[in-house]
């Protein structure tokens, strides 16, 4: 249970973690229609952002889900010679966690039997700078079945 207060109005709320999906939703394969998003580089005046935007989902355009905890995220759907990652996935408190990327737990905003919507926040110190980025991605389901 989470408490929010207000201190303009000096109100208490209480809210309970909403699930934003069940397990069972994410099960399927799912197509990238949109990606957005900003990065900063610290070379450039006060950390300015450069924004994004992309009809599909930039890097990869499918990903698929399995039932046995595995993952499979491809940049040229169906093409089984294009580009694949695979990962072992947990999805848990709204939010995918890849195996191999502790670091990079996505955020999940809106989970429904057609409609996947996450995001990522990433900052990573390099040569004495921070570099901060924010992806947010928006997926269709194609199929509920676990295919390939």
């Amino acid at each position: 249970m989470c408490l929010a207060m207000f201190a303009s109005t000096f109100t208490l709320t209480s809210c309970d973690k909403d699930e934003v999906g069940s397990a069972s939703n994410l099960i399927g394969t799912w197509e990238f229609i949109r990606a957005e998003g900003w990065g900063e580089d610290p070379d450039s005046n006060m950390g300015e952002r450069v924004y994004f935007e992309y009809d599909d989902g930039g890097d990869f355009n499918a990903v698929v889900f399995r039932n046995d905890g595995t993952s499979s995220w491809y940049e040229e759907y169906p093409n089984s010679n294009g580009y694949v990652e695979h990962y072992d996935y947990e999805f848990k408190n709204n939010k995918i966690f890849l195996s191999e990327d502790d670091d990079e737990i996505f955020n999940v905003l809106k989970l429904t039997s057609s409609e996947l919507v996450f995001e990522l926040s990433i900052s990573e110190y390099y040569d004495g700078k921070t570099y901060k980025q924010y992806y947010k991605w928006t997926l269709k389901k194609m199929r509920n079945q676990e295919s390939d």
